[in-house]
This record gives structure tokens, C-alpha cells and sequence, in this order.
């Protein structure tokens, strides 16, 4: 990957890592393998925010694209991996952080807003 790294998330069981970079690509790793398990896009422009679900299970970026995009991790993870938009905002999104025990997550964005978002449950 040749594009600046502008977010960083290790998973709670410290066996997954993952980057968000300004080229709007996500590379998840193996830490103990050493190996990249793969890369993907889920926004159309720079990723600033990227963090793994307490459970691991998901994956939530935030981008420029004014998008934060909720990626599923429950399957074969070298395999494409299964992402939809989950939020918008009017302007370019800043984070994006999972609430520590509810399936719902915080946003903050340039378009001076901070919004706390329910997902329905899965």
C-alpha cells in the first residue's frame, strides 16, 4: 500500500489489524500470521475512522464520502466482504466509535454534529 494510513483498530482478541487509508482502502492483517488477509474499499474517498465492533463481528469506517459503512467479519475473511452504508452526514465524517455494549455507535462530522445511531438488531 502505497497511501498515507490515517486510522488503526486492533480487535479485542489482538489476532486481527486493521487500516484505513487516504486512498479510501481498508487493509485487515494477521498479526500472528504476519500476512495481509486482504484489502478492500468501502467508502469512495479518505477513511478517517475505523474500528472493530466490541465483539469483533463488525468493522465500522468513517469517511470523507460524509458515509460510515458497517463491513461484516463473520465469514471467510479472504473471501469479499459483505458492506453497507449505515449513516450519513451532510459534510465529511471525523470518527466514528461503537458504544461499549449496545449494537449502536457515536459520529462526529465537519458538519458540526455528533449523532448517536441504533442499528436494528441481527
Amino acid at each position: 500500500m502505497g497511501s498515507p494510513v490515517a486510522g488503526v483498530c486492533m480487535d479485542p482478541s489482538g489476532r486481527l489489524l486493521v487500516s484505513g487509508h487516504e486512498d479510501a482502502s481498508c487493509v485487515l492483517y494477521d498479526v500472528r500470521g504476519g500476512r495481509t488477509v486482504q484489502c478492500f474499499k468501502p467508502h469512495a474517498s479518505d477513511i478517517r475512522s475505523i474500528r472493530f465492533s466490541p465483539s469483533a463481528y463488525y468493522l465500522l469506517t468513517a469517511g470523507y464520502d460524509n458515509k460510515l459503512v458497517l463491513t461484516d467479519l463473520q465469514g471467510d475473511l479472504t473471501m469479499p466482504l459483505p458492506s453497507v452504508v449505515v449513516a450519513q452526514h451532510s459534510d465529511k465524517v471525523i470518527s466514528g466509535r461503537w458504544h461499549p455494549t449496545e449494537f449502536s455507535f457515536l459520529s462526529t462530522s465537519a458538519d458540526k454534529t455528533a449523532t448517536l445511531w441504533a442499528l436494528p438488531p441481527v
